[in-house]
C-alpha cells in the first residue's frame, strides 16, 4: 500500500457512517422524498450557489452554514426563501452556527459534539428551555462523553 491509498478500515467506517447518515436523514425526512437532492453553501460564492441549487426545485436541499458571507438583507431574503421551501414539504438541512437563525427556522434541533449527534429535540421539545440553553448542556454532555 502506498502512502495515498485509503486504508480499508477506514473506507469501512466511513461507508458505515454513510450508510447511518442517509438512514438518519430518511428518518428525518418522515416519508419525504430524500431525491433529487442538492447540497449548496455560502462559502465564497454567497447567494448565487444556494439560488442555482433552488432553481432545480430539489426535494432535499443540504444547506452548510448557508448564511456566511451574506448581508442583513440577504440573510432575510434567505429565511424567507427558505420557509417558502419547507412549507412545500421539501426536506432541508442546514448546518449552523447561528442560533437565532435556527431557532426561528427549523422544526428539529440536533447537536453535534466531536463529529456525534449529542442531542435532539423538535421544536416543541424544548420551548421551554430555549435553543441556547438546549445546545450548551448538549455540548457539555458531549463534552464529558455522555
Amino acid at each position: 500500500m502506498t502512502p495515498g491509498d485509503a486504508h480499508p478500515t477506514r473506507a469501512i467506517v466511513h461507508l458505515d457512517r454513510l450508510a447511518h447518515n442517509i438512514r438518519l436523514l430518511a428518518e428525518l425526512a418522515d416519508g419525504r422524498p430524500l431525491w433529487p437532492g442538492v447540497k449548496a453553501n455560502a462559502y465564497g460564492h454567497g447567494a448565487v450557489e444556494i439560488a442555482r441549487a433552488l432553481v432545480t426545485e430539489p426535494a432535499f436541499l443540504l444547506l452548510d452554514e448557508p448564511y456566511t458571507g451574506l448581508d442583513q438583507d440577504a440573510c432575510e431574503m434567505l429565511d424567507g426563501i427558505l420557509k417558502k421551501v419547507a412549507a412545500q414539504g421539501r426536506t432541508i438541512l442546514m448546518t449552523s452556527h447561528d442560533l437565532s437563525r435556527a431557532a426561528d427556522l427549523a422544526s428539529r434541533f440536533d447537536v453535534l459534539s466531536r463529529g456525534r449527534i449529542v442531542a435532539s429535540a423538535t421544536q416543541a421539545e424544548i420551548e421551554d428551555v430555549g435553543l441556547l440553553d438546549f445546545y450548551k448542556n448538549a455540548i457539555h454532555k458531549g463534552a464529558n462523553g455522555g
